[in-house]
């Protein structure tokens, strides 16, 4: 065969396969904050269609919804956090992380316990025998507190919690129903800012920079069977990754747009800060949180836990 035919056949088989391959369509589930923001980049700065990945962003209120949605194939990739990928993993539900998004930071996005402004909780060890708001019941922000509380001498089983989504929260505060919530930026800035809440315990103390704090998961049937996907993937997260450490206004428009959230918010808001990867040892220190407050039980290999 004529070699500059055996090249143009070869040119056409792998034009072929990049063209089905970027039809393949993906969703990836979100929890809407600002810790989400390299995901929102990613999709307007086209850096997912770079990567020959066809994107769709699909907002998911709570956290602890996500394996369930992840299981169910409504969804194909999700921001989960730790404590629900392993709880979720711990109940026997194969789930595998593919790549990072974001990690802790002192520096970067506000989490923390807001009580209502002008009222009787003005520190963590008010809130015994109080009632509580959490993004997901067993989500990292909800065992974040818990181990706050914890170190402040409260048992959280005096506690009452109940499920909140972010943009609710200032309204439940206001009006009574919750004496305090778990929060984020931008949020908790929008409660201080209306005269609402005010902010009464960092959930960062105690915890070192780089753990990680939300990253990327999909089922193991799922990754099993898409190890290019996977690849693009990484590739994709790491790029857009960088985006928001270099471009902070162009980051800040792109969470505007997926928040619903005005200019003047958007200044406000502590961009997060982001690692595209993720680690065992990541994995272990959250178990170890974990078990400690008696959240899972027995060994947890996380190595096996974490796609190849």
């Amino acid at each position: 065969m004529n070699i500059f035919l055996k090249v143009a056949i070869g040119a056409c088989a792998a034009l072929a396969t990049q063209a089905a391959y970027a039809n393949d369509k993906i969703t990836i589930a979100y929890t809407p904050n600002a810790e989400s923001a390299p995901i929102y980049v990613g999709a307007e700065q086209g850096i997912f269609a770079k990567h020959g990945l066809d994107a769709e962003l699909v907002a998911v209120p709570l956290n602890s919804a996500l394996p369930a949605a992840i299981m169910s194939g409504s969804v194909t990739i999700a921001t989960f956090t730790p404590t629900t990928f392993i709880q979720a993993s711990n109940n026997g539900i194969e789930l595998r992380a593919i790549a990072g998004m974001t990690v802790t930071s002192h520096k970067a996005t506000r989490v923390g316990l807001v009580a209502a402004k002008g009222g009787k909780i003005t520190k963590v060890e008010d809130l015994k025998g109080k009632k509580i708001g959490v993004p997901g019941i067993g989500a990292v922000l909800d065992i974040m507190a818990r181990r706050v509380l914890i170190d402040k001498g409260v048992d959280p089983a005096t506690i009452s919690y109940t499920e909140t989504t972010f943009p609710t929260q200032g309204d439940l505060l206001k009006g009574g129903t919750v004496d305090a919530v778990v929060s984020v930026d931008p949020f908790i800035g929008r409660m201080e800012g209306t005269g609402v809440g005010v902010l009464i315990g960092d959930l960062l103390e105690g915890v070192d920079d780089g753990q990680t704090a939300q990253f990327f998961g999909v089922s193991k049937e799922w990754a099993d069977k898409n190890p290019n996907a996977i690849k693009e993937f990484r590739a994709a997260i790491a790029e857009a990754n960088e985006f928001v450490k270099k471009d902070e206004a162009k980051t800040r428009e792109a969470i505007g747009k997926y928040l619903k959230l005005p200019a003047p918010v958007l200044t406000t808001i502590a961009l997060p800060a982001t690692d595209a990867s993720i680690t065992a040892k990541q994995l272990d220190w959250w178990a170890g949180v974990m078990k400690k407050q008696g959240i899972i039980s027995g060994d947890i290999d996380t190595k096996q836990l974490i796609a190849k």
